[in-house]
């Protein structure tokens, strides 16, 4: 018998005895006792799935019983300290709201169109908020949350980052003398409405045709730990989702690139830039770690 067989059949004697005070198993075990006579062999054990003749007055036992299902739950160091950050950050989210809103009219926050930086707070809230669609058992609706959260967010950050700085080149970037207006609704109709429309688009295609939902793996390391997480039944939609994503970070590095050179007041292309990288360097990292890990699991 291997290893991790008999890790699962050791746990569900355990858990006979503790249910009924007695052993109903042979062979290696001790006589059986209030039982019909016949003894349980390693392979019954093993896959119990329905209650036995000889015990059904007494328990409905089976192998659900004894299974341990593996997932990041909320008591978890690593998620009490997500979960910590993400409160935290969410506070500071809104201490800087409400700064925005009693100071709208100083010159700092008028050069940074207040609008679009409090749309702009509102994503990255989206993206916060769902970290919690990684905690906790996998079901149909956390395996939905977290694209939709993190796409929607992530396309408002980028979609206002994209018009903001399209104003300020626009406007630094003529040489002529003509007067004109570019209103933060015209921006919104052209830049932060189809970006998000885009990818409400890639996220309605991916929940209609192969939604994340959650499945249950045995794990490589013990046969009776089902390892549960999301998955769809193709990488295709997530192919397009980080593709698009991609296209969004290279048109805003090309802005913040063609704005280097205007006044200070208006220039952000330092920061846009650093937050351009971060958003890589995340983003390479969580493909990798996901790559190998599912590869270590298929393997095993």
């Amino acid at each position: 018998m291997s290893p991790n067989n008999r890790a699962v059949m050791d746990r569900q004697v355990t858990l006979m005895k503790q249910t009924f005070n007695f052993n109903p198993f042979c062979d290696d075990y001790a006589k059986p006792q209030n039982t019909n006579g016949t003894c349980l062999s390693a392979s019954q054990i093993l896959t119990m799935r329905q209650v036995h003749p000889a015990i059904q007055f007494k328990y409905n036992f089976t192998l659900e019983g004894v299974l341990v299902r593996d997932f990041i739950s909320y008591s978890s160091p690593a998620a009490i300290i997500a979960v910590f950050w993400v409160a935290l950050f969410l506070i500071l989210l809104i201490v800087s709201l409400v700064d925005l809103t009693i100071y709208r009219d100083t010159v700092v926050y008028r050069t940074s169109s207040p609008l679009f930086c409090a749309l702009i707070a509102l994503g990255i809230a989206s993206i916060y908020i769902s970290l919690f669609g990684w905690i906790g058992k996998p079901t149909a609706a956390l395996c939905a949350v977290r694209p939709w959260l993190a796409g929607v967010g992530f396309s408002f950050v980028y979609g206002c980052i994209l018009a903001k700085n399209w104003r300020v080149f626009r406007i630094f970037s003529d040489d002529t003398l003509r007067v004109f207006a570019i209103t933060n609704f015209d921006l919104v109709v052209k830049f932060v409405v189809p970006v998000v429309g885009i990818e409400l688009v890639i996220l309605v295609l991916w929940q209609a045709l192969d939604p994340l939902a959650p499945i249950e793996i045995v794990s490589p390391t013990a046969a009776d730990t089902r390892l549960s997480f999301c998955s769809s039944k193709s990488s295709a939609f997530l192919a397009v989702s980080l593709c698009y994503k991609a296209i969004l970070l290279l048109l805003a590095s090309g802005l913040s690139y063609l704005t280097r050179r205007i006044t200070a007041d208006y220039r952000e292309s330092t920061l846009i830039a650093l937050a351009v990288y971060n958003t890589i360097v995340i983003g390479i990292i969580v493909i990798v770690v996901n790559v190998i890990a599912g590869a270590n699991v298929m393997t095993q």
